[in-house]
């Protein structure tokens, strides 16, 4: 199913269970999840005169149908 067989994070081997709605590998050692087909987020943390600024987004994202 999957090409990994061992946890990047502690080298322990994995197993497929159910994680976030899908079966994926799992380190039973340390409990990472590996994700196939990971997104890329980013988090951001705005100040100004020592107040957090907050934002809209102009356009709401969709998600692909």
């Amino acid at each position: 199913m999957h090409d990994i067989n061992f946890c990047v994070r502690c080298g322990h081997s994995l197993e497929t269970r159910e994680a976030f709605g899908k079966v994926r590998p799992v380190c039973p050692q340390c409990g990472r999840v590996h994700f196939m087909d990971p997104k890329v987020a980013v988090a951001l943390v705005v100040e100004r005169d020592r107040k957090l600024l907050l934002v809209r987004r102009a356009k709401d994202w969709k998600r692909p149908a």
